[in-house]
């Protein structure tokens, strides 16, 4: 029982996974750069919050 409690899972190198990662970070910092600049225009303190928050 101790033995299955301490055991890393097993790191996937799978091409397609890492794609997908890559294209969900890509979208990501587009809606943090669009908010923050939008925001910025706009003075909207909202979605520079929001920008932000898709930064974290």
């Amino acid at each position: 029982m101790s033995d299955s409690c301490c055991t890393n899972p097993e790191v996937s190198n799978d091409p397609s996974q890492k794609r997908a990662i890559l294209l969900v970070l890509g979208i990501n910092l587009l809606f943090f750069f669009g908010e923050g600049i939008a925001g910025i225009l706009a003075q909207s303190s909202s979605l520079l919050a929001d920008a932000v928050d898709m930064g974290g």
